[in-house]
């Protein structure tokens, strides 16, 4: 009996290899025939921006406003204007930021006026959320929503509300900052920053983004497809964790983005209008200014920085709630 077994071993594992081989010799062909199917572009290696505009406006933005904030802003002069991005069912992240670095109203008797920016419900919104929407901003007044669909290909269409928010509703900001619900802003640091500045106009900056390469791989949120964009890198740009600019420059950008058509990624599309404005990125001699991935920071760190990314509604409670109590650092 021991030796028969031992005979039909090896004809059993041949068999089994051999059906491994011939699953592995279908799935290579299935890989094969999918990317001889996918249609082929050239990389475009010689960056010319004249690509993405068009001489007559075609790409204006028409959606209505269905909530904008019932403060007249453009009858105030304000020194700084933070816009957030946030999903209409982040309540929760908007309450964080309003009792912490968007609660305070006067920096050294310089007016900060806080908004949050919102799209429609991807799905459809249940009576609940609409009523709850609405008591937030006759509660608050700091919300600004427009009719398109709240997505996170659509980020870019949330961009363009608010530069013509800004631009129709509230012309006299001196800076105006973007940001979202997952970034640490210290809001005096930030005051301090722009008070300290050399000139007002023609300003932007943030956490610089130069020769960054454009992305085909498989991951959704990152890529970006030939036909969308075709050179192999993107323009100088500032991440959308945070970038500040002038308000020279908010109605010319806004202006520029009806002749260059949408793309998914909405602070490579500002550098895109920036570059055929011919409007170079202010780089921050202080690197600790903005910190685009989730590091770990002290409270002295936090002091420092202007804004950091990546952290939570209860992370950004407990820091702010960290950095008011340690007033004293060694550095």
């Amino acid at each position: 009996m021991a030796p028969a077994l031992l005979a039909a071993l090896p004809g059993r594992m041949s068999l089994r290899s051999l059906k491994w081989s011939l699953l592995l010799l279908s799935l290579l062909s299935f890989l094969v025939m999918w990317y001889l199917s996918l249609p082929h572009y050239n990389v475009v290696e010689r960056v010319n921006w004249m690509y993405f505009y068009e001489y007559e406006p075609i790409y204006r933005q028409d959606f209505r406003f269905t909530l904008r904030e019932h403060s007249n802003c453009s009858h105030q002069n304000p020194f700084l204007v933070i816009l957030v991005t946030s999903h209409p069912s982040d309540v929760k992240a908007r309450q964080a930021i309003r009792v912490t670095w968007g609660e305070k109203k006067s920096w050294w008797g310089y007016e900060v006026l806080t908004f949050f920016l919102l799209g429609q419900q991807a799905e459809r919104e249940d009576k609940v959320l609409a009523l709850s929407l609405e008591d937030e901003h006759l509660l608050y007044g700091d919300i600004i929503r427009q009719d398109f669909l709240d997505t996170y290909n659509n980020l870019t269409l949330k961009t363009i509300m608010a530069f013509r928010w800004v631009t129709e509703f509230c012309p006299n900001a001196k800076y105006i900052m973007k940001t979202d619900t997952d970034v640490f802003i210290n809001t005096g640091n930030l005051v301090k920053y722009l008070l300290n500045l050399n000139h007002s106009e023609k300003f932007f900056t943030g956490y610089p983004l130069i020769d960054n390469y454009s992305f085909r791989g498989f991951y959704q949120k990152n890529h970006i497809s030939y036909q969308e964009y075709p050179f192999k890198v993107f323009p100088p740009y500032c991440s959308g964790l945070g970038y500040i600019m002038s308000r020279d420059l908010v109605p010319r950008i806004y202006e520029m983005m009806s002749h260059v058509k949408p793309i998914k990624f909405e602070d490579v599309y500002v550098g895109i209008c920036l570059n055929l404005l011919k409007v170079d990125i202010h780089i921050p001699e202080d690197t600790n200014l903005f910190f685009l991935y989730r590091i770990h920071l002290d409270v002295c760190q936090l002091r420092r920085v202007i804004a950091a990314h990546g952290f939570s509604s209860k992370e950004i409670i407990t820091f702010w709630q960290v950095m008011l109590r340690n007033t004293t650092c060694h550095y």
